[in-house]
């Protein structure tokens, strides 16, 4: 917050010398408008203090170097944020006049080491992100020309071991990121040095049990995110040591059940994320998951614990936050222990849910965040939510939820986000919810919803961002009820592993697809698994396929083409907007994604 401060004009001179500037600041506080409006056309989020002063300007888009000139006359401003558009080492230069700066972030794959030279002159600068970045190791050489720099982030860089040395000497550093597949135990060693370190961020990196080791030695670390890294026994051994270890991050990382045992003596952890890690339910036990007492926060790994595993955290009663596994492998029997953590505030329980299972969550009288993505709700589930009196996040996207759950929602009226994409709601079922005055955001995509219903709550509720019921330009209208529909149906059902052929720069990847009646699963490497509604239309050469799923509580169609011959599915989707595949080899839709599997087991049935 910035003040002005007014002070007594005790002499003529100084009555004087007053009006002068304020003249000068009349002509100062125009020029400063003009930037900001400017800016905001451009599409810059620009936020402003109480006397009107920019002090944080995020830009995105087709911004140049030029447009980064309005800038110079925000004396205030502390915080930047330059994403993308055609800024280039020289219109960081601009940038580095910026004095006021404490914050900024640059990700622009056209900015390179030179580029980052020109901003040493920021002396209050405490984070730097240049993740997308091209810098290199020589970039190492001007971090240690910011004195204040606490947080940075070379995610996506060009960093490797000969970087690390350097960064190693930067004395201030409390939080430092980290996504570079050249970085090895060899370069994690300097870290060790970095005692002021509280969070430390390694992904995609070639680090294993020996630079684990190093880290071993860093007692002040508070935060480890480890994403896919190799860990051993060793490995686990030297970071359960860490005194002061509060959050655990272990997404994605290559563990092994026998390795996690040594977790039972990091008896502080209070937050541990295991989401895409291969763990199961001997793993849980082995890392004494039953006696982290301090827990508030847990995510369970996706693919391979069942309801032995889930029991572990019955007597977590500390816990705020839970994310069960995406999988069908829990059951109403494992979720009997869930409306035993009355302290629950966020739970994510997508597809092992059912109706019977909602009885429990109905208990969580504290709950204010509830995503059920895919989960077996019905509408006869949802009558437990009425025992929910702080819930105001719902997700209920791809469940069975018809215009009857929505009048048992429309009791809701404390929620402020709802989310009902892909389900069969229609026009008539949206009425019910003009009771929600309090609703910030609604999403019905890929709902039966049409935009005339959608503009008639807008009416109701002005202060509501509602999304769905678009014109859907270019998806399949094809009756689903066709007969040829149902026989292509029959062809697909079941499961379908093989590679999902790489493009230009990416690795190759396991993939297996599940196919039942009118609903797919999508699972990779990790055992993450999403799932979708699809429809078809086997009369197009080659043949349409469409999926809907939600990814993060935001609903993503998909345009896909595919065939079937010999045993083998070959399939190749683009994202939403852009033009469904030509051919199997089409790589002018942006974003394909093309894959080619065989069935597991011939006469294997999704169920």
């Amino acid at each position: 917050m910035y003040t002005q401060t007014v002070r007594a004009l005790l002499t003529p001179l100084l009555v004087l010398q007053f009006v002068v500037s304020y003249a000068s600041l009349g002509a100062e506080s125009s020029g400063r408008e003009d930037s900001i409006a400017q800016l905001r056309e451009r599409g810059a989020v620009v936020e402003v203090d109480d006397q009107g002063d920019a002090v944080s300007v995020r830009l995105f888009g087709e911004f140049t170097n030029d447009d980064l000139r309005l800038l110079c006359g925000l004396s205030k401003l502390t915080e930047l944020d330059i994403a993308g558009g055609e800024v280039s080492d020289a219109g960081l230069a601009i940038v580095g006049e910026i004095g006021s700066l404490q914050d900024l972030e640059i990700t622009n794959r056209s900015i390179t080491t030179k580029g980052i030279g020109y901003l040493t002159k920021l002396k209050q600068l405490r984070k730097l992100n240049l993740m997308y970045t091209s810098v290199d190791d020589d970039v190492a050489s001007f971090l240690p020309r910011f004195p204040n720099l606490e947080e940075l982030w070379l995610g996506q860089t060009k960093i490797t071991d000969t970087g690390l040395e350097q960064i190693g000497r930067i004395a201030s550093l409390r939080s430092l990121s980290l996504t570079a597949d050249k970085i090895t135990d060899a370069g994690i060693v300097h870290l060790a040095r970095l005692s002021k370190l509280r969070k430390l961020v390694l992904h995609d990196t070639q680090i294993a049990d020996s630079g684990l080791e190093s880290l071993g030695r860093m007692s002040g670390l508070e935060e480890l995110y480890l994403g896919s890294v190799q860990m051993g026994g060793p490995g686990f051994a030297a970071i359960s040591k860490l005194p002061n270890l509060r959050t655990l991050y272990l997404t994605e990382a290559s563990v092994d059940d026998d390795a996690v045992a040594p977790l039972a003596c990091a008896p502080r952890l209070e937050k541990l994320y295991l989401d895409g890690t291969r763990i199961g339910d001997a793993g849980l036990e082995e890392m004494g998951l039953a006696r982290m007492k301090n827990l508030c926060l847990l995510h369970l790994p996706w693919g391979n614990v069942t309801d032995r595993g889930v029991a572990l955290i019955a007597g977590l009663t500390e816990l705020r936050e839970l994310h069960l596994p995406p999988n069908n492998k829990v059951t109403d029997a494992g979720m009997k222990c869930i409306g035993n953590l009355t302290k629950l505030e966020a739970l994510v329980a997508r597809e092992a849910t059912s109706d019977v299972a909602m009885a429990e969550i109905g208990k969580l009288v504290n709950l204010n965040y509830l995503d059920l993505v895919g989960a077996r709700v019905t509408d006869a589930g949802l009558v437990h939510l009425k025992d929910l009196p702080k819930l105001e996040y719902l997700n209920l996207s791809c469940c069975r939820v018809t215009d009857a759950g929505l009048e048992t929602l429309s009791k809701l009226t404390q929620l402020k986000k709802l989310k009902l994409g892909i389900t069969p709601i229609t026009d008539k079922g949206l009425r019910h919810l003009e009771s929600l005055t309090s609703l910030q955001r609604l999403i019905v995509t890929g709902s039966m919803v049409t935009l005339e219903a959608v503009d008639r709550l807008k009416k109701k509720l002005p202060n509501t961002d509602i999304y769905g019921g678009r014109v859907r330009e270019g998806f399949i209208e094809f009756d689903q009820n066709d007969l040829r529909v149902e026989a292509e149906r029959e062809k697909l059902a079941g499961t379908w592993k093989g590679r999902a052929i790489p493009d230009e720069g990416e690795k190759p990847a396991d993939a297996a697809i599940s196919f039942a009646k009118e609903r797919v699963t999508f699972s990779g490497e990790s055992g993450e698994s999403i799932s979708a509604t699809y429809k078809l239309d086997p009369t197009k050469s080659p043949k349409w396929l469409d999926f809907a799923m939600d990814v993060d509580g935001w609903v993503v169609e998909s345009k896909a083409i595919y065939e079937l011959e010999s045993g083998v599915l070959r399939l190749s989707a683009v994202e939403d907007g852009d033009q469904r595949p030509k051919d199997f080899s089409d790589k002018e839709s942006k974003y394909a994604r093309r894959a080619e599997l065989r069935r597991v087991d011939k006469d294997e049935k999704a169920k």
